[in-house]
């Protein structure tokens, strides 16, 4: 459900709500959301008639105060949610030198991806450019190169595993 819905059907909710509610809630500086139609998780059915996403998030963020997450807490919540949307926005492309792997075509979205995670940058891309492996034999570390289809499944992965 994160990363392909079935036609007419949504995502998480959450990621719709956070989406809306972002630039309302003076969130957007820190999460650089835009409307979900513009991200690729959340770009097939955005709508579902009577409901809005923003007066939900709302809804959401005031059960979370009942609740008594702090600022601090909700704010982590949102960066995580925001960071697997971005996730799927991420375009990758061989380096000139095939052995160099991929490249993030968008760096600086990588890097805001990377705060909102709190991950080294370095860490993060190397994940996208290069498989890592361990020879059996020698237990020595091997860094194979990714195309761009490994680095795509990569991120799907990834994206499932920090939702979860």
């Amino acid at each position: 459900r994160i990363v392909k819905q079935q036609p007419n059907e949504r995502g998480y909710h959450a990621f719709y709500q956070l989406c809306a509610g972002a630039a309302s809630s003076g969130l957007n500086s820190m999460l650089h959301l835009q409307s979900s139609s513009s991200h690729t998780y959340t770009s097939g059915c955005t709508d579902i008639v009577g409901v809005d996403d923003a007066e939900m998030f709302q809804e959401m963020t005031e059960c979370m105060d009942s609740l008594g997450f702090t600022t601090e807490e909700k704010n982590s919540v949102f960066k995580i949610t925001a960071a697997v949307v971005h996730l799927g926005d991420m375009e990758f492309a061989l380096n000139a030198d095939s052995q160099d792997g991929c490249k993030i075509c968008d760096t600086e979205m990588a890097e805001k991806i990377c705060q909102m995670l709190g991950v080294q940058s370095k860490d993060f891309t190397k994940v996208f450019q290069f498989k890592t492996l361990e020879d059996p034999f020698t237990k020595k570390i091997i860094d194979m190169p990714q195309d761009e289809s490994g680095s795509s499944n990569t991120r799907h992965s990834m994206a499932k595993t920090v939702y979860s």
